[in-house]
């Protein structure tokens, strides 16, 4: 075996290291599953602007094979199949009918308050918070996600998610059981910190 033959097994075995799942999937078609070992995770998948989450399913991107497009039937993200433009992807993603939803989160939240029972909103398609990233795990804003509005006062239009079916509960880590006093987004002490100094 040559040096370079034995650098090359060398350095593929150490990738196949990192990313444990994904280690024996080497074709370009074949599909793999993001995991939080994945060098994909958090980047952002350059057809639907959203960020990999973990379990997200990918596809190698047929232009630029070391990055990833999204090829997810669960979330309806199928980046890979077709280019489809933003307002496609927005429009394909499913939210549960709103007897179902209303339901659903009446439930959750009777059980799972929100830490200082913060109000959710459920992501509808074509609103303003989709695309927008959380300040705790930094993924972007899905239709279907669950978010809480920064309680800060200044609109400053950012969110939170509090989503414990995706294991997103971003709110609840940031609040810690203490209540904030500065914007998660801006910096800016909330205003009713600022009165009680004075």
């Amino acid at each position: 075996m040559t040096h370079d033959e034995l650098t090359h097994h060398l350095l593929h075995g150490m990738e196949m290291a990192r990313d444990p799942r994904n280690a024996h999937v080497c074709g370009v078609e074949d599909l793999r599953v993001t995991t939080v070992y994945s060098p994909w995770l958090l980047q952002i998948c350059r057809v639907c602007r959203h960020t990999f989450r973990e379990h997200d399913r990918v596809r190698p991107d047929p232009q630029k094979p070391e990055r990833m497009l999204h090829d997810d039937e669960s979330t309806l993200l199928l980046c890979s199949l077709r280019p489809l433009s933003i307002s496609q992807v927005l429009l394909a993603t499913p939210v549960p009918n709103e007897a179902t939803r209303d339901a659903f989160l009446r439930g959750l939240q009777t059980h799972w308050q929100p830490a200082g029972g913060a109000c959710t909103i459920l992501v509808q398609p074509r609103t303003v918070l989709i695309g927008r990233k959380c300040p705790i795990c930094r993924h972007t804003v899905r239709p279907g996600d669950t978010v809480v509005p920064c309680p800060c006062g200044r609109n400053c239009g950012g969110v939170f998610h509090q989503d414990p079916i995706r294991h997103l509960t971003c709110w609840d880590t940031w609040n810690r059981g203490a209540n904030p006093t500065y914007c998660a987004f801006t910096g800016a002490t909330f205003p009713s910190t600022l009165e009680e100094e004075l």
